[in-house]
């Protein structure tokens, strides 16, 4: 009887372990992954009607790339610059403006920004291509068969037919111990004359008033525009209009030096000779002083 009752026992038991796993037994069911294939496409459209292959520095371009998704998804999408080579150099030829779609959005804007300089140069180039991202998250937004496009630009040299010219005098001037700047304490005014029976001692005489610099600033600064000028001979000279060293006996020699460029073509520094400059001590045409002129 006891074994009896142990046999039964034990298949009750046995009975209760296989009922168990039926019920622990995984489903075999599982959940379709979403495909990459239904992200959305970007296409890209160049909007600017300039030539990439003959673009010039002194146009100052904006290019501008329209980017649109065929669809709208609940997260930010970025579009970059990536620079392939050429020999323009980054936020001094030009800079670059990637694009952000932000969420539910369809459309952003890629740019390329070509600068002015002054230097002397030839043709710079520049080649560059789009990608999604930079993160590798933010590529997996995208449908892998989209394409990008390149782009690759020559940026001519610029060359103006004017003249940008500064006139710069700062130095130190001692006086009891300390140094004073100069250009604090010292005004000049810069203004041109006819080279034709120019004096020094009276260059009123010639005076040509076409354009000149007498603004109180220092550096001063003024553009010789060609057109207005005309070819002549011309000469440049300075007067002292007021003086804050005069009669304070420091006898310092103040030089001019003047830069000139022409942009694109040629720049040329030239520093006042010693035998034209003024000295600290000199008065000025504001003190109803007989001004100096040099």
């Amino acid at each position: 009887m006891k074994k009896i009752k142990y046999i039964l026992t034990l298949a009750l038991l046995t009975g209760v372990f296989f009922g168990c796993d039926s019920v622990l037994e995984p489903s075999q069911e599982t959940t379709p992954i979403s495909s990459a294939a239904n992200n959305p496409t970007p296409t890209f459209t160049l909007t600017s009607t300039a030539n990439l292959s003959a673009l010039n520095e002194g146009d100052e371009n904006v290019l501008v790339w329209d980017v649109v998704l065929d669809k709208p998804i609940d997260r930010n999408i970025d579009f970059s610059w990536v620079v392939l080579g050429g020999t323009a150099t980054l936020h001094e030829d030009y800079d670059l403006v990637n694009a952000t779609i932000p969420a539910y959005e369809t459309t952003g804007q890629l740019m390329i920004m070509i600068h002015n300089d002054l230097e002397v140069e030839s043709a710079e180039t520049l080649s560059l291509t789009i990608e999604s991202g930079p993160s590798l998250a933010n590529k997996y937004l995208v449908n892998p068969s989209s394409t990008y496009p390149s782009a690759s630009l020559t940026i001519n040299n610029f060359e103006s037919d004017d003249l940008t010219m500064s006139f710069d005098w700062e130095r130190g001037i001692d006086f009891n111990g300390v140094t004073y700047g100069a250009c604090a304490n010292i005004d000049l005014d810069i203004f041109v004359s006819n080279a034709a029976g120019f004096d020094i001692n009276d260059p009123w005489a010639t005076f040509n008033g076409t354009d000149y610099a007498a603004t109180g600033d220092c550096p001063e600064t003024f553009d010789w525009i060609m057109s207005d000028w005309g070819d002549g001979d011309y000469v440049i000279w300075h007067e002292v209009w007021e003086n804050g060293f005069s009669g304070l006996g420091t006898n310092t020699l103040v030089p001019i030096t003047a830069s000139m460029t022409r942009a694109g073509v040629f720049s040329a520094t030239v520093v006042q000779d010693d035998s034209q400059e003024m000295n600290s001590d000199n008065d000025g045409e504001a003190q109803d002083l007989p001004t100096d002129t040099h």
